[in-house]
């Protein structure tokens, strides 16, 4: 038979902050430089404001059958109002809408990073991609700032941060903007909504 001795629980304790004790330095490194990382990280980040805004969608004569002539009306619809809300939300999501909104502000307003020159390392990367299209014989498509490839990639970042949601409770098509500037956020959802409504 084996017996097992019990170690009294103040070596274990001792021992245990001896080891803290002679590691201090390195947990002190390894805490500030995880601090120091993360606080890095935190500051990277670009905060974005969210402007939201709701429309109601109500169903009028419209959408209903017409009666035949000395009949009294009725409200039956003969379309599926899920079928309006989904219509009316791809309206507002639309890329004719989003563009004439852009083309309003203005790109250099709505995302000035897009008009900022390339930094050295997008370039070099860019030179790389080109050069091995080349190789490979792909066609390097035109890239650069010409005007349609800025109206293009403002498009693509304000498809992103456009939201429009459908709340089918309640008839509300639901709109959000994100932005890093939230006066900016505000005003393309005020005219995105002023150009869906002419």
């Amino acid at each position: 038979m084996s017996a097992t001795v019990g170690v009294p629980s103040s070596i274990v304790v001792r021992d245990l902050l001896l080891s803290l004790w002679f590691s201090r330095w390195r947990i002190f490194l390894t805490m500030f430089a995880a601090m120091a990382i993360a606080t890095y990280v935190a500051l990277q980040i670009e905060p974005m404001y969210q402007a939201k805004s709701t429309l109601l969608v109500l169903l009028g004569p419209e959408h209903s059958v017409r009666p035949i002539a000395g009949q009294p009306p009725t409200s039956n619809f003969n379309v599926d109002p899920e079928q309006v809300f989904r219509t009316e939300a791809d309206i507002l999501g639309s890329s004719d809408l989003q563009r004439s909104v852009i083309e309003e502000i203005g790109v250099a307003k709505l995302y000035p990073e897009l008009l900022k020159p390339p930094s050295q390392f997008a370039r070099f990367i860019n030179q790389v991609t080109t050069e091995a299209k080349a190789i490979l014989g792909w066609r390097s498509g035109a890239s650069g700032s010409a005007p349609g490839e800025l109206i293009v990639q403002a498009q693509k970042k304000f498809a992103n941060a456009l939201g429009v949601g459908v709340d089918r409770k309640s008839n509300m098509l639901l709109l959000t903007f994100r932005h890093p500037d939230p006066v900016m956020a505000a005003q393309v959802l005020r005219l995105l909504e002023g150009r869906y409504f002419t």
